[in-house]
């Protein structure tokens, strides 16, 4: 078991992962990544801890239909064999939705999250909070890890702006809704120079990296990642429109 998953007690933690490179260029068998995450989650749960898991589901902008089904889930295979092992509950939002599963769980489950990333969001309750995110296979020095966008929307940048989505929630048997904070497509991405976050969060320590059975794991602090970019974003030259 990793030693900085020991050591999480209490605590809210997300999942994010990226298995490609572990499947593809690293030949490691998903059978075996998932049965280590297993043990990972067990261990969580034994600390009572919280977990997260990012179920997101970025084709209703095009469909228009959500719900519960793996099937809705595309941020990744792992994900979706995840809520097959445990008994996840879920949020309610049809883009951003989340899996959640622990001692504080009805904690997020009440959030209301009136935008994808503000305050009273998932994403938003996490970088305020003692919260941590994991990531299996991610690449830790580049990963944005989401709460970027939280702190993008509390400084009301000027490369985004607000968009509503709306269609039917099948489990629920309702029409739901989605605010989030998009980025304009007709305009340059801009670079926000997130390696240079990373690494200051690395050297301090509130980004740890380890490497088990081939597979590279990391854990980063998502409070001290929150109150980094705040600080940063506000000193970027982005403040012209």
């Amino acid at each position: 078991m990793l030693d900085f998953v020991k050591k999480l007690n209490g605590n809210y933690v997300i999942i994010f992962s990226d298995l490609s490179n572990l499947l593809i260029k690293k030949k490691i068998k998903y059978e075996d990544i998932l049965r280590s995450t297993i043990n990972i989650f067990n261990t969580l749960l034994e600390n009572k801890n919280t977990i997260i898991l990012p179920t997101y589901n970025f084709n209703f902008p095009k469909t228009n239909k959500t719900g519960f089904s793996e099937k809705f889930i595309t941020s990744g295979s792992l994900f979706k064999s995840l809520i097959k092992e445990f008994k996840f509950k879920r949020t309610h939002k049809p883009m951003y939705n989340y899996a959640v599963l622990g001692k504080n769980e009805k904690k997020i489950l009440s959030l209301k999250q009136k935008s994808s990333w503000g305050q009273d969001s998932v994403i938003g309750f996490l970088g305020r909070n003692k919260s941590y995110g994991l990531g299996i296979g991610v690449d830790s020095k580049s990963f944005t890890w989401v709460t970027i966008h939280s702190c993008e929307e509390k400084l009301d940048v000027p490369y985004r702006f607000f968009k509503s989505f709306k269609g039917y929630h099948i489990n629920l048997k309702k029409i739901v809704t989605e605010r989030v904070f998009v980025r304009y497509l007709d305009k340059p991405k801009i670079d926000l120079k997130q390696k240079y976050i990373l690494k200051k969060l690395l050297v301090n320590k509130n980004l740890i990296e380890a490497k088990k059975n081939n597979v590279n794991y990391s854990l980063i602090n998502l409070k001290e990642y929150y109150k980094a970019n705040l600080s940063h974003l506000k000193n970027l030259s982005i403040w012209s429109k």
